[in-house]
Parts: structure tokens; sequence; C-alpha cells
């Protein structure tokens, strides 16, 4: 699994994810805080792991690379 995330895309996601978690939790009940809450879980999941599914789908990487001559 190669990272494909950059920092400044995790800080993003970080916080959107958190807000996320926090308008599930707090803000909805039922069924669309579930979905809200889980939604965040999962981008979550994506910044620890530098790694995102959907961007190895459409071949996308923000993370710098650094080429070696």
């Amino acid at each position: 699994m190669k990272k494909n995330i950059g920092n400044l895309d995790k800080l993003i996601r970080a916080i959107f994810s958190i807000g996320l978690i926090c308008l599930g939790t707090f803000y909805f009940k039922g069924p669309y805080g579930y979905v809200l809450a889980s939604t965040g879980v999962f981008i979550l999941l994506t910044v620890v792991l530098g790694f995102c599914p959907f961007y190895k789908l459409c071949e996308i990487s923000t993370k710098k690379t650094i080429k070696k001559d």
C-alpha cells in the first residue's frame, strides 16, 4: 500500500472528518448521524494510513515524491 496523501491533504481531511464525526454524534440523531459519523471515521482512517483508495482508483497522488538521480 503506497501512500498517496500529502501533508496539506491530510490536514484538510482531518479537520473535515472531525467535523463530520461531531455533527453525526451531537447534532444529528438516528441513521443520518450514524452515516455522518461513519464517513468521518473512514476519512480519518485515510489520514492515519496516508492512503486513499479513491485516489488509487483514479491514479491521483498529492504526496510529493523525491526523484533520485
